[in-house]
């Protein structure tokens, strides 16, 4: 009997040693390339001890630091967001200061269960639109879309619900047209800048040298004659281009003035650059700072590798700040 109970506590033991030793390593300030190895046959070794721990009956209470203490009085989502922003600012917790710490912030906001529970979810094509008050969208409203190719169902259903519905993609053939009598469609892009003149590279959507017409989202608000106006559905799969837009809509505060957000967001091997990943994640969270709460996510097409580095979904988020008042 004594035997077991020695064998029991130090299994126990080496098993705490061996998890508080991986989280300590987990969240340093740095960790190289010369002791990713020893980090792996680490997390290999938990993992091992704690699935012999269940298979003896053992409980494990697991340790760990979160990024900071989750917020309070979320009366919205009943959910806290980790204060990432104090911590980018050498605040209390760790520091994030790797590509991958950065990356797994934004992957694991992807991944938790919804932050909103929507009772009302409407399909528009592959999205969902969420029909709850105050969310709730309903002529008179304005949904624009960036990015189209060559599927139309999120514009068309969202034209069919009686909005002002205006898509936009300057990599199509196509001219401006009303399609089906109720997208306005613009061969148009969104950037950073105004210009006639935006060479894109080559990839999957352009096959062959193109100049696009770019303008900023302000630009195009106005050109619109909504200037001032409530964007009830922004959807934007812009294929990475989302970053630069975003920061622009959190600058000029355009952001507040959008109730429901849709968009697919890259993370690829080379674009956007991965020295850019801790300015992103701040960026991303200025956005939930902002009130933007997740409602539905499709997390797809997850690649960790160098060579094959993807992260991609599909998220859907509702504004739980907006309010027609303070518009």
């Amino acid at each position: 009997m004594m035997r077991r109970i020695t064998l029991g506590k130090l299994f126990i033991g080496v098993f705490t040693v061996a998890l508080t030793i991986f989280v300590f390593v987990s969240l340093s300030d740095t960790i190289s390339s010369r002791n990713k190895k020893e980090i792996d046959e680490l997390v290999h070794a938990v993992q091992r001890l704690r699935k012999l721990a269940k298979a003896k009956g053992i409980h494990v209470q697991e340790e760990g630091t979160y990024p900071a203490t989750p917020g309070t009085g979320d009366k919205v989502t009943g959910r806290g967001e980790p204060n990432i922003s104090e911590n980018l600012q050498g605040g209390s917790s760790f520091r994030i200061t790797e590509y991958w710490q950065a990356s797994s912030l934004i992957k694991w906001d992807f991944e938790k269960p919804p932050e909103y529970d929507c009772k009302n979810k409407s399909s528009a094509g592959i999205y969902f639109i969420c029909q709850d008050p105050p969310f709730t969208i309903k002529p008179p409203c304005i949904a624009y879309s960036f990015g189209v190719y060559t599927k139309w169902a999120f514009e068309e259903t969202l034209g069919r619900m009686g909005c002002d519905t205006h898509s936009f993609d300057p990599s199509v053939k196509w001219d401006d047209h009303i399609h089906k009598g109720v997208v306005n469609f613009h061969k148009l892009g969104i950037g950073a800048e105004d210009t006639d003149t935006y060479k894109p590279a080559r990839g999957m959507y352009v096959k062959e040298d193109q100049t696009w017409k770019m303008r900023t989202l302000p630009s195009i608000m106005k050109m619109l004659g909504h200037e001032g106006r409530v964007i009830d559905v922004l959807k934007v799969d812009v294929e990475g281009f989302e970053w630069a837009m975003m920061r622009q809509m959190l600058d000029t505060g355009i952001i507040h003035r959008v109730r429901q957000f849709i968009i697919e967001w890259h993370l690829v091997r080379d674009f956007p650059a991965k020295e850019t990943y801790m300015d992103l994640l701040r960026l991303y969270y200025r956005m939930k700072d902002a009130g933007f709460r997740t409602f539905s996510v499709d997390f797809r097409f997850p690649g960790f590798s160098l060579k094959r580095w993807r992260i991609q979904s599909d998220v859907m988020y509702v504004n739980t700040k907006f309010s027609p008042n303070n518009q």
